[in-house]
């Protein structure tokens, strides 16, 4: 599972997704960039698609991309 926040919006789903170092900014399969922060791509995704009416990093859900990383190790049967 990948690092990435998403957020519905008036054009479709809107991701931000960690790559590497830089979080890649998308609607829907079209990408708006690759930029340093999160802050960043949304200020992308509002310059490119105004109509988006995309929201505040505040309403976007996070999800984390080692969500069982607290967890043991299986041991084999």
């Amino acid at each position: 599972m990948l690092a990435q926040y998403v957020a519905p919006t008036r054009l479709g789903t809107a991701r931000i997704v960690r790559h590497g170092r830089q979080w890649r900014a998308l609607i829907n399969d079209a990408e708006y960039g690759r930029h340093e922060t999160p802050e960043a791509a949304i200020a992308a995704l509002r310059e490119g698609e105004p109509a988006a009416r995309v929201p505040g990093l505040p309403q976007w859900s996070f999800t984390d991309d080692h969500p069982l990383a607290s967890l043991p190790n299986p041991r084999a049967a």
